[in-house]
């Protein structure tokens, strides 16, 4: 009798037995019925009830399936949100150099990534002149090669370079791409750019 509707006006309910007789006919059922008043007609103080019959089994399953696929769309959104790379992510300026290439960034992208720091920021100023805060290593621009150990095993790891003016750090980022670095960044304008952007160093 699922979705099934009469149209019934006398009404008894004891438990969860629900009898209907209107000379329609009569239903006894042993499972929870829908009963709202047929506002059709409003001329009858006591309005006819119409009785909506829905299979109990019908219903657990609907909800069983809506509730399923609730579940399935959260689990999935959560395993996407997991296999997201942690950090930020910024576009940057692609530059190439003898064996790959590296991304330049300006003060505000590198600002966005320290937000959620997933790399390696490395000063590589000769003579030390202070720091961007958060600064991880210093380690001299003409010295790098030789000073390997000091940054990530993995050469795929994030690195961050940066000097004063940017001249340096240029130098440091083709010198660790030949080496086989695959995701170096130099600051574009360097210490310079910061400081003139109303950031401070640390010194």
């Amino acid at each position: 009798m699922a979705g099934r509707s009469l149209l019934l006006d006398d009404r008894t309910v004891f438990h969860d037995i629900y009898h209907f007789s209107d000379g329609v006919g009569s239903l006894s059922a042993p499972v929870p019925l829908a009963v709202y008043p047929d506002r059709t007609n409003r001329s009858n103080p006591r309005y006819p009830v119409r009785l909506a019959v829905v299979s109990l089994a019908r219903g657990h399953h609907l909800v069983m399936k809506r509730y399923l696929a609730v579940i399935s769309f959260l689990l999935g959104m959560l395993l996407l949100a997991a296999c997201q790379p942690g950090g930020t992510s910024v576009k940057g300026k692609q530059v190439e150099a003898q064996g790959g290439a590296y991304t330049e960034i300006s003060v505000n992208e590198l600002q966005s990534m320290l937000k959620d720091k997933d790399f390696t920021l490395v000063n590589v100023h000769i003579p030390f002149e202070g720091d961007i805060p958060n600064t991880d290593v210093s380690i001299p621009y003409d010295q790098i090669a030789q000073n390997l150990d000091q940054l990530p095993a993995d050469k795929n790891a994030k690195i961050v370079l940066y000097c004063r003016s940017d001249r340096m750090s240029t130098i440091a980022s083709e010198t660790l791409v030949g080496l086989g670095y695959t995701n170096i960044y130099n600051l574009d304008g360097g210490m310079v750019t910061w400081e003139n952007t109303g950031l401070e160093l640390e010194r």
